[in-house]
């Protein structure tokens, strides 16, 4: 009988250890699968849906009917929340006990009643992030209250909540979905027209009006939005090119914080015997809005009307040097988007062609004898605001007009890599699905977002911005709450 072979020892040792360590890895693995699941998606379902169902039957007509929606079902889950005076709803959960020592999480997201259908899902996922019930360190859920989109939710919250090692989210909602650590500067600004009034010179009035707007937040698409204040700048370029005898009356533009303006009420006066041309045009111009932006703008409407009268109006006008400055700075001032080309130094991972700044004009108003052109820029970073802010004095004093910055914000950037390197790994873990979405893309966005804002907070933060879309809300839920709740673990994720 031949001898049994043997295993020697140390062999063995290292065959279970191999053994052990692929049995641990598969229970680990089983874990984090299901443990990560932790969204109940029926009641985020019904979150999301009552939201849309409000917005669609009219139910939030402000931002207090929208706050007092997320207040009532946060009363109904028993959830203890701070309104500061701010309007900011703050929801700030403590930490288990054996995580007392984990650094904070904190979930930011805006709420605006005018974008609530849009965000439902948003919103409905930071809902349950406060209510769901997790073993984790301290987290903190705070909806920024973001009417027009005026950041004042952001520029009064107090920086109690913001500590220097905290984990930062910032959520929102597109149509793409990616995680961020980039984000353009900001810049405010006007353009101060000396504005003085005349008698009357004219017999006929023409009146036009722009209403049904949707404001949108100002970014790349701003050359898609229909812009009353360039409606009314391209009709005072014709009048100007065809030397046509005119005057204005009074314009009011009515703006909408720091989106853009949602309507026009201007008068316009010129001879009768010009009334004929200047409506046809006015009528090429509506048509060419229909065209373009009724789809998207279900209420838009651009109408004028003849008014033979003009006592019944207007008692004076502009002076014909307010018409020139204010038509010529509406033409020369740069509206859209400004593009790396041909010889320009280019940053790392941009190419020719690639955005890097933005300028739109958001407000037209008068104030005290002066015509404010209010403006808002922004780009990738303070040097190429530069570029775009010299444009804009450009055409400030080439008409003897004021230039002023009333502020400036500078770009968002995280070169910590720890938030986002987690944040994929917990996406990828957590995600049940195959295909486009099984990898969370990575991309720089090419407009300012309230990251910003939160790093002037504390710049000892972790921020990302994470953008979710119709097919990731529920994996990017369910990373969010699995990477909250794995925080601190053993091996966590």
């Amino acid at each position: 009988m031949k001898p049994r072979k043997t295993v020697p020892r140390r062999k063995k040792i290292i065959l279970i250890t191999v053994m052990f360590l692929i049995f641990a890895t598969l229970i680990l693995a089983i874990y984090i699968k299901s443990s990560s699941r932790l969204l109940n998606k029926a009641e985020y379902k019904a979150l999301y849906k009552s939201i849309q169902e409000t917005e669609d039957t009219g139910g939030f007509s402000n931002q207090k009917s929208l706050r007092e929606f997320i207040l009532n079902w946060a009363d109904e889950k028993d959830l203890n929340y701070v309104v500061d005076e701010h309007n900011n709803i703050i929801f700030s959960l403590d930490a288990i006990s054996r995580k007392k020592k984990v650094s904070p999480t904190i979930l930011c997201v805006n709420y605006n009643y005018e974008t609530a259908e849009e965000n439902a899902k948003v919103l409905a996922t930071a809902a349950m992030t406060a209510a769901t019930d997790l073993n984790s360190g301290k987290r903190i859920v705070i909806f920024f209250e973001n009417e027009k989109n005026e950041a004042k939710g952001y520029n009064g919250i107090n920086p109690k909540y913001f500590t220097d090692k905290s984990k930062v989210i910032y959520l929102d909602y597109d149509k793409s979905s990616y995680i961020s650590t980039n984000s353009y500067a900001q810049e405010l600004s006007s353009i101060q027209i000396p504005a003085e009034r005349e008698d009357i010179k004219c017999d006929t009035a023409i009146r036009i009006k722009i209403s049904g707007i949707t404001p949108k937040a100002i970014d790349t698409n701003i050359t898609k939005l229909p812009s009353p204040i360039n409606a009314f700048q391209q009709i005072l370029t014709k009048l100007k090119e065809k030397s046509t005898m005119c005057q204005i009356a009074d314009f009011k533009i009515e703006d909408h914080g720091l989106m853009n303006p949602v309507a026009l009420d201007a008068t316009i006066l010129v001879n009768s015997y010009s009334v004929d041309s200047l409506t046809k045009y006015i009528e090429k111009r509506i048509k060419a809005w229909t065209r373009s932006y009724s789809d998207e703008n279900k209420d838009l409407a651009f109408t004028y009307e003849v008014i033979e009268n003009v006592d019944s109006v207007a008692n004076s006008a502009y002076t014909q040097e307010t018409f020139d400055k204010l038509t010529s700075v509406l033409y020369t001032v740069d509206e859209g988007n400004y593009k790396f080309e041909e010889g320009d130094s280019l940053p790392p991972n941009k190419e020719v062609g690639d955005n890097y700044g933005i300028n739109a004009m958001i407000g037209l108003r008068e104030e005290n004898d002066i015509i404010y052109l209010d403006l808002i820029s922004q780009a990738y970073d303070l040097k190429h605001m530069e570029m775009i802010t010299k444009d804009n004095i450009a055409a400030s004093e080439l008409f003897g007009c004021t230039y002023n910055s009333s502020k400036k914000t500078p770009p968002f950037i995280n070169t910590n890599s720890s938030l986002n390197r987690t944040i994929n790994m917990t996406y990828l873990k957590v995600n049940d699905t195959y295909g486009e979405n099984i990898i969370l893309a990575s991309d720089t966005d090419d407009y300012f977002t309230p990251c910003a804002y939160l790093q002037e907070i504390n710049n000892k933060m972790d921020i990302v911005h994470l953008k979710m879309n119709s097919s990731t809300a529920i994996v990017l839920s369910n990373t969010i709450l699995g990477y909250i709740e794995k925080k601190g673990n053993f091996l966590s994720i």
